[in-house]
This record gives structure tokens, sequence and C-alpha cells, in this order.
């Protein structure tokens, strides 16, 4: 997951959002912190972390919704020792 993180915040930095390192470090520790089962609690962690404004906000759920996909009905990873359900993140490479 850091490689597709990197990739993210790389993302953000090129649509015109301000991501320092400090912040990426951040959001890695945000996401230990919370897992990667959930999507939204990915996605609520990640833009507490990288979008400080409204303009980067905007940018962040831009690419957010294209570099991590909720999977298919069906297509999850299982459920494993936490119980979930595949509900987690997939990443997809960007357009």
């Amino acid at each position: 997951m850091i490689a597709a993180l990197t990739r993210f915040v790389e993302a953000l930095r090129q649509e015109g959002a301000r991501v320092s390192p400090a912040e990426a470090v951040e959001a890695a520790r945000a996401l230990e912190a919370v897992g990667l089962e959930e999507r939204s609690r990915v996605r609520a962690a990640l833009a507490t972390t990288l979008a400080k404004g409204r303009r980067e906000r905007e940018i962040f759920d831009r690419l957010f919704d294209r570099f991590f996909v909720a999977p298919a009905p069906g297509r999850g990873r299982g459920r494993g020792a936490r119980g979930g359900g595949g509900q987690g993140p997939q990443h997809r490479a960007a357009p």
C-alpha cells in the first residue's frame, strides 16, 4: 500500500495540491491506524492528512475515486482474521 500511497501523493501534487513529505508520512501512519478494510475510513484518514483546504479536498476527492476503487461485489478478499468482507479499497493505476 505504501507504493500506492506514494503514487497517490504524486498525483495530488501534479494536480496542484501541496503535500509535504511530513504529511505523506502522516498519511501512511493514519492508514496503519485505521486499517485498510473499510474504504470510508481509508478515505477519511487520507483526506484528514492530505487535504488542507477546499481546493485540495476537491483534488483529493477526484483523484481518490480514480486511485482507490471499491472491490466489485463478490470479489473481495474474503473473511480474514478481522472478519472483513472484502470492503477495503483496491488500488488501480491512475489513467
